[in-house]
């Protein structure tokens, strides 16, 4: 992985308006996430340290490579090893393409669980 060394994996994520971002990153040995925003509410991270807006790419993503290359700095360079059973499915070509469009204020179903009430201070 060119951002610390050795092999890595992870994803980003960015709420709406650039509000909140985060990058949830891991090795064979080591998972760490890293979040950047405004604790007190909801503002904008647009024109932060040199970057126009704020997301999971930019500010979360160079932390979590600083934070890594050093805790991981002396780990072997073994890769991520295939679990012992199970199989390779192909996917259908174009499967996913059009995802659905997002939407919030759903009815619960079996797959998605239901919000949960904002804990008090």
């Amino acid at each position: 992985d060119s951002e610390i060394g050795r092999p890595s994996a992870g994803k980003t994520g960015t709420t709406d308006d650039f509000v909140d971002a985060w990058y949830v990153g891991y090795t064979p040995r080591l998972v760490t996430a890293v979040w950047v925003g405004y604790p007190e509410g909801r503002t904008p991270m647009r024109d932060v340290h040199g970057e126009s807006v704020v997301n999971g790419e930019t500010l979360p993503m160079d932390i979590w490579s600083a934070y890594m290359a050093e805790a991981t700095a002396e780990d072997s360079d073994l890769g991520f090893s295939r679990p012992d059973r199970g199989e390779f499915v192909p996917l259908n070509r174009g499967y996913a393409a059009n995802p659905a469009p997002a939407r919030s204020g759903g009815t619960s179903t079996r797959i998605t669980p239901p919000p949960r009430e904002r804990l008090s201070d």
